[in-house]
């Protein structure tokens, strides 16, 4: 059976998801579907009105690339996008999600042209639900379940990409490992729900001295390490002896025990570094400060720093 116009336009109004013919200039020559307001706002008063009158600037510069994408490759487009239904002027954002709208997009060329000009359909599904879901497994794949702040798996992902970074644009970055002194007395003497409690006051206090740029994980067991980014040697040695002050300070969790103390190793990325090699440079600090009686920040060796062209007054 052929449909007639007038049933066309029933099954486009019928779709799930909105769908939008928008032409290569941004102009929006038709919006169809939608219709359920726990999902979509009513966006039908954009037709006949272009992105840059109803978006902001930077959205409707970054949507118009896709289209002029997907008509030079003549294939779908996919991407993800945030939009939120105060973003959009003249839209009325009663009667839709409150929040913003995760989207996936998926812009396909029309076969034809719209008043002159190449046109795209643009489907956009609400995937914020799967997004929020997604982004909370990360969450937790990301974080150490004890002390809340970024577990292991994080921190090589994260000084991964800084190498990259420092091999293309030598942007500085420091590494700090810190080891708890005599951890193992400590739980021997109060057990290890003890010992629990103090790696999260020792995270919790170690999380404010450092910057919102700063990555601290738990390397494990009572081991912590700090990546700064675009931080030299100098300053990265200033920001551990806080660190090692801040937990000299602690307070015991019991009178029966020594204060906990800790011993730190500091580093700087290098030229040809890997991730292995950074972070071995550092332990081996680390260990450096063990072995000199433990409570000390030791910095990587000179004969390492000075081979990769870092100046000795950073030492």
């Amino acid at each position: 059976m052929k449909l007639t116009n007038h049933n066309l336009e029933a099954v486009l109004a019928a779709l799930p998801d909105p769908v939008f013919l928008i032409t290569e200039s941004g102009r929006y020559a038709g919006v169809y579907g939608g219709s359920d307001p726990s999902y979509y706002h009513d966006g039908s008063h954009l037709v006949g009105l272009s992105m840059f009158d109803v978006l902001p600037r930077y959205a409707a510069e970054s949507f118009l690339e896709q289209i002029r994408m997907c008509l030079e490759r003549r294939c779908m487009i996919t991407f993800e996008y945030d939009l939120g239904g105060r973003d959009v002027k003249g839209l009325d954002d009663s009667s839709g999600p409150k929040d913003a709208i995760h989207f996936e997009g998926q812009v396909s060329p029309f076969e034809g042209l719209v008043d002159g000009e190449k046109a795209v359909i643009w489907v956009a599904r609400n995937i914020t639900k799967r997004y929020r879901l997604e982004e909370q497994l990360r969450r937790i794949s990301e974080t150490d379940p004890l002390t809340g702040i970024y577990n292991r798996r994080r921190f090589i992902a994260e000084i991964t990409e800084r190498l990259e970074e420092f091999t293309r644009y030598q942007e500085a970055a420091s590494i700090i490992m810190l080891d708890l002194d005599n951890f193992k007395q400590l739980n021997d003497t109060l057990g290890h729900q003890a010992g629990d409690n103090m790696l999260c006051k020792v995270a919790h206090a170690c999380r404010k001295v450092l910057r919102n740029v700063d990555l601290f994980a738990r390397f494990g067991g009572e081991e912590f390490i700090v990546l700064l980014p675009h931080t030299e040697l100098e300053v990265a040695t200033v920001i551990a002896e806080r660190l090692r002050q801040t937990v000299e300070h602690l307070e015991p969790l019991n009178a029966n025990v020594s204060p906990v103390t800790t011993s730190v190793g500091v580093g700087c990325l290098l030229m040809h570094d890997s991730v292995d090699s950074a972070i071995s440079r550092v332990d081996d600090a680390l260990y450096r400060a063990k072995r000199a009686g433990r409570n000390r920040v030791e910095v990587q060796s000179v004969a390492d720093t000075l081979a990769n062209g870092v100046s000795e007054k950073t030492i």
